[in-house]
């Protein structure tokens, strides 16, 4: 979440506290609003799976749930100003494959309601899933055909692109964008973050620079080939 806020997405505060001897994480409420007289309001949040009716046992795409064209037909039809919450969908997505976090599923994306704005809600569950070795590095949702958190072939990213109506080439320059600034951020926030637990700090590190350096080279390959998607592949799915 920390190094989300530092590469620009709207992610909330987060702090990491002991109380008593019970490690704990605070994170900042965006679904609440405070006048000038202190009298606080509840804004009104519903998640994708509540927004496209679907039941919450049915979270993830395997289960029946929701898949990514969902996701962004719901904010073209629904996002009072599509033109920015779709990239913003679209730069989570990726910061997720880079992070290594297979759970991004239907309940972990919101719309927020405030006044008369419909708006993709800030990033509220963000986390490196492969930390813990018995889950299931399965995607929440596909990438185009891939279904596995390392998803680092271009043709993947390109069918989805297709799929769902966006540009290749913003999808494209979005994803070296993310890359270069994770890069740019990654041991500044590690810094930030090591009192809490220094080992789990550099594992993280570790794990994402490299997810960023194997992004940037399938990019890197797929220039090679003159945006010949089908060129680029890993074997690690």
């Amino acid at each position: 979440m920390t190094l989300a806020r530092a590469v620009g997405l709207n992610a909330p505060n987060t702090e990491y506290r002991l109380i008593g001897r019970n490690p704990c994480i605070l994170v900042q409420r965006y679904d609440r609003t405070t006048d000038e007289t202190g009298y606080t309001t509840r804004l009104h949040q519903e998640d994708f799976c509540q927004a496209l009716g679907f039941p919450p046992e049915r979270k993830y795409q395997a289960e029946g749930g929701p898949t990514l064209g969902d996701c962004i037909s719901l904010l073209r039809d629904w996002s009072t100003v599509p033109v920015l919450d779709i990239p913003n969908f679209i730069n989570g997505l990726i910061f997720n494959v880079l992070i290594g976090n297979a759970d991004a599923h239907g309940k972990n994306h919101s719309i927020l309601y405030s006044n008369r704005d419909r708006r993709l809600s800030p990033y509220y569950d963000l986390v490196c899933t492969l930390v813990w070795p018995n889950l299931s590095k399965n995607l929440a949702m596909k990438i185009g055909g891939c279904d596995s958190v390392n998803a680092f072939m271009m043709g993947d990213w390109k069918m989805m692109a297709k799929k769902t109506g966006l540009g290749w080439p913003m999808i494209r320059e979005r994803m070296a964008e993310s890359c270069h600034r994770v890069l740019n951020k990654l041991g500044e926030v590690q810094a930030q973050t090591q009192e809490y637990n220094e080992t789990m700090a550099t594992g993280l590190h570790e794990t994402i620079e490299g997810r960023v350096g194997r992004m940037l080279e399938a990019l890197s390959k797929l220039k090679k080939t003159h945006d010949s998607p089908w060129e680029t592949d890993f074997a690690d799915r």
